[in-house]
């Protein structure tokens, strides 16, 4: 996945909360946002570091809830 300009705001936002980044990237309460949210209860830094990799590598397209809601699934 290429990084575009919108991503440097959740680089931003990974950094200084990043299950908020995981949450804007991948919808609510999914497993990646649960990880992101006991790594960063657990120590700020793991947080951190799942975020930024959840960004460069997670599309938002991997979840359904993310896409047009006028289209059904």
């Amino acid at each position: 996945m290429a990084i575009t300009a919108a991503d440097v705001g959740l680089f931003i936002c990974a950094i200084l909360l990043p299950p908020l980044a995981v949450f804007l990237q991948h919808g609510c309460f999914d497993k990646d946002f649960i990880i992101a949210l006991l790594l960063t209860i657990i120590g700020w830094i793991p947080g951190a570091v799942y975020a930024i990799y959840k960004i460069v590598t997670g599309s938002p397209n991997d979840n359904p809830s993310l896409r047009d809601p006028l289209v059904q699934v």
